[in-house]
């Protein structure tokens, strides 16, 4: 039997004039979100042996991206430049990092297409954020990243991303959450959305040109748990197309143009944990079609035409499930406008 080399600490040299931003750590099995702060990415740091290793790069103050260059291929684990007004050119310097699983390039203002050409060579990463590059990012640049063949997450929201661009995502055939609210696209792009067979997350928020007849393609997304439509332009009848997705936990319709008939639909969808059906047109009729529904935990009814006596009777079928008539966001006067 083969021993496993023991793992060694790790020395990042960073300059010693002035700090780059922000060192984290995190072990294996911690959790994706769980990072706690190590210190300043300043002089020779040492990392203990076991840990990720984040740098996030400080959003003021920091001028020049090229001491990372000068680090280990596999020396981080996830970068965040965040915030930062580094341009396409300043992302050369990130090629060497081939060990990289996470990249953080939201919110750049001087980040454009061209830039992604210099992430093409990061074919370890597995997460990407590139949301609310606005215009600057419009999907032309996905090209560059088809080598990135582990990638299981991508964020494209409030980007440019459109139509005639968005079948470059059928490179990542890894893809597990995607996320395209406020893009540029249409029912046109659906079919492209549904080859991505692997897809479990999927956040079409705020696409106010998709229709009940982008919804027919979705229906191959076998493994979709999660699945966000608000601010859509669907109604009764593409919920006919949402129940064939069987594996959903979590469908969130608010601000959409459904009612007790298309709730119908929903009958099928036994493994729904979390539903919000906020502002929409359903009743106390429409609640009757999702008493069968007895892993959901979590009901948001605020807006609609639902009555405090219809969240009882609900209740009474689903005593595990939290119902609210409260609506999210909007002033309510004092008072339990809720169901436990």
């Amino acid at each position: 039997m083969t021993r496993r080399r023991p793992q060694r600490k790790r020395t990042l040299p960073f300059p010693r004039d002035r700090s780059l931003g922000t060192l984290y750590v995190q072990k294996p099995g911690w959790g994706s979100l769980c990072w706690e702060v190590f210190g300043e990415a300043r002089g020779v740091v040492v990392v203990p042996a076991g840990y990720r290793i984040k740098l996030e790069v400080a959003r003021e103050g920091v001028e020049d991206l090229s001491p990372v260059a000068g680090l280990a291929e596999d020396a981080l684990y996830a970068l965040d430049l965040s915030g930062t007004r580094f341009g396409d050119d300043d992302l050369t310097c990130l090629r060497g990092l081939r060990g990289l699983r996470e990249l953080d390039l939201s919110w750049m203002s001087r980040l454009t297409d061209a830039g992604l050409e210099h992430i093409g060579t990061l074919t370890r990463l597995r997460v990407l954020n590139l949301a609310n590059n606005y215009e600057r990012i419009t999907g032309k640049g996905l090209v560059y990243l088809a080598g990135l063949s582990d990638l299981e997450e991508l964020v494209l929201s409030d980007s440019h991303v459109e139509n005639a661009t968005i079948a470059n995502l059928r490179a990542f055939k890894k893809l597990r959450r995607l996320n395209l609210s406020e893009a540029c696209v249409s029912d046109v792009a659906m079919p492209h959305i549904g080859a991505l067979r692997s897809l479990h997350e999927l956040d079409l928020e705020m696409l106010i040109r998709l229709t009940d007849v982008g919804l027919g393609p979705l229906t191959a997304l076998v493994h979709l748990r999660y699945l966000i439509l608000s601010h859509t332009r669907i109604s009764d009848a593409g919920l006919e197309a949402i129940g064939r997705l069987r594996s959903l936990r979590t469908l969130i319709l608010s601000n959409t143009n459904i009612s007790d008939a298309g709730i119908a639909h929903l009958r099928s969808l036994t493994k729904l944990e979390c539903l919000s059906l906020q502002r929409t047109h359903v009743s106390d009729d429409g609640l009757l079609h999702l008493a069968a529904l007895t892993s959901l935990r979590s009901l948001k009814l605020g807006g609609t035409r639902v009555t405090a006596s219809g969240a009882e009777t609900l209740k009474a079928s689903l005593p595990s499930c939290y119902v609210t008539l409260e609506e999210i966001g909007v002033y309510r006067p004092p008072g339990d406008s809720s169901v436990r």
